[in-house]
């Protein structure tokens, strides 16, 4: 991973979600995907437009994920 998309992969981990330190690997990245799937599914039913989001907060996430 070159010097910039580190910084950006903190900064955005760092502002939008609170964590500060290094990013992700990708085992912690899937573990983190599949409880929001989860989480989403938490009422029995996963509806389409909550899988939808969940796929495009990963899509947006890129290679940090």
């Amino acid at each position: 991973m070159s010097t910039r998309s580190e910084i950006t992969g903190q900064w955005y981990f760092n502002q939008l979600l609170g964590h500060q330190g290094p990013i992700p690997n990708q085992n912690a990245a899937r573990f983190f995907m599949k409880n929001l799937l989860n989480i989403a599914a938490a009422d029995g039913k996963l509806a389409d437009k909550e899988r939808n989001w969940v796929i495009g907060y990963a899509t947006a996430c890129g290679k940090y994920l």
